[in-house]
């Protein structure tokens, strides 16, 4: 016969469960200090980031799979050359959030990128010698290319979202730093696991939150806006986030991306939503095809040959996007990357060797953006005028 105590043990333990699995919550992302604004003299850097992302990504996914990525040409953009003074990840112009890592609770900061698979964290950041819980794998990593590197050893350590933490999430841990801005501590992977480099081996951050029912659902949902506060909604859909009903699209997990179909001013193009990438980019022919149709928009060039949209400042041009039946205009503030006198620059740049384009964070201040893990779903909303 069970007793009060018994009772009252048992519901508790029912209770604990329950909470285990139904945690949701939000994370305030903040941009880099003095970073709101993009700074264009950095623009080599910042493609070299992207190329040396996107190739250690096709390595890994021919090494996991022994398959050719789709997405890149990796002879072409090898031959690029821009492979010497990236900093990895060139995420400057991205938000962060603090989490907390380790035993000790050693609070940093992150980004978080939907481009990336691995958890990577700068030399200067997290300490796994003052984590009780670290565990050293004694495996040793490295991701980039000439200086733009990051390389260590990995541990498994945990890691917690608002107080809610996952055991064991594999953490490469870098040497030396890799990022530029101080407030950086490291990269948080939100891609699927065939990109990484420790594939088969790895628990990823997602998979250690998965596997270990820490959410709810297994979904992040960005809602960036360029002059506002933004958030990521973490094991829930927030529909405050957004006007409307979500339009939602399938993803293959097998590809590494999320990779869907967007139309742009009636024109379709398959491309990855990227919460790493600062820039909407495209292969020179496509990004020269599509500027060209924008009204009032003058094609320039940089000392690469990279195509740049151009125009009065006045005078903005009209770009839409359709994606899962949802369509969503440009806004002006988002829209100007760039001004020079009464000229202004468009967030897209043309960058030769990718056969996809990439929709980075001026395409996600659009919308409210959810990735979905356990459906392998993409969705799309409008944002709602809540700050």
């Amino acid at each position: 016969m069970s007793t009060p105590r018994t009772l009252a043990f048992l519901a508790a333990a029912l209770w604990c469960a329950f909470a285990i699995v139904s945690a949701e919550f939000t994370l305030e992302l903040k941009r880099d200090a003095g970073s709101s604004a993009p700074n264009p003299t950095n623009d080599k850097a910042l493609l070299d980031g992207i190329v040396a992302k996107y190739l250690r990504n096709a390595e890994s996914y021919y090494k996991n799979t022994g398959k050719h990525a789709r997405f890149v040409n990796s002879t072409k953009l090898k031959k690029r050359g821009w492979l010497g003074t990236a900093s990895l990840g060139m995420l400057e112009q991205n938000w962060n959030v603090q989490l907390e890592f380790g035993s000790d609770k050693q609070k940093l900061y992150v980004k978080f990128d939907t481009g990336s698979p691995d958890v990577v964290m700068d030399g200067r950041g997290y300490d796994p010698s003052s984590s009780s819980t670290a565990k050293d794998l004694d495996t040793p990593f490295e991701a980039g290319y000439g200086s733009a590197h990051a390389a260590g050893k990995v541990y498994t350590d945990t890691i917690a979202m608002a107080g809610i933490e996952a055991k064991d999430v594999w953490i490469s841990v870098s040497d030396d730093p890799f990022l530029t801005m101080n407030r950086d501590a490291g990269l948080i992977g939100l891609s699927w696991p065939v990109l990484s480099s420790l594939y088969s081996r790895e628990t990823t951050f997602y998979e250690a939150f998965k596997q270990q029912k820490r959410l709810r659902r297994n979904v992040y949902q960005f809602t960036l806006k360029s002059h506002a506060t933004s958030h990521l909604d973490v094991g829930h859909v927030n529909r405050m986030r957004f006007l409307g009903l979500v339009g939602w699209v399938s993803v293959n997990p097998d590809d590494g991306y999320w990779k869907t179909d967007v139309n742009i001013n009636g024109d379709d193009y398959t491309g990855i939503i990227d919460t790493g990438t600062t820039l909407i980019v495209a292969s020179n022919e496509k990004m020269k095809s599509l500027l060209s149709k924008l009204d009032g928009v003058t094609l320039k060039q940089d000392d690469e040959g990279n195509y740049q949209g151009w125009y009065d400042c006045k005078k903005p041009p009209k770009i839409s996007f359709r994606v899962g039946g949802k369509r969503f205009t440009m806004p002006r503030k988002t829209m100007k990357y760039w001004q020079n006198g009464n000229e202004c620059r468009l967030p897209f740049t043309g960058l030769d060797g990718f056969s996809d384009w990439i929709f980075g964070t001026p395409f996600l201040e659009m919308a409210s953006v959810v990735f979905d893990f356990d459906n392998a779903r993409l969705g799309f909303a409008s944002q709602s005028w809540l700050p």
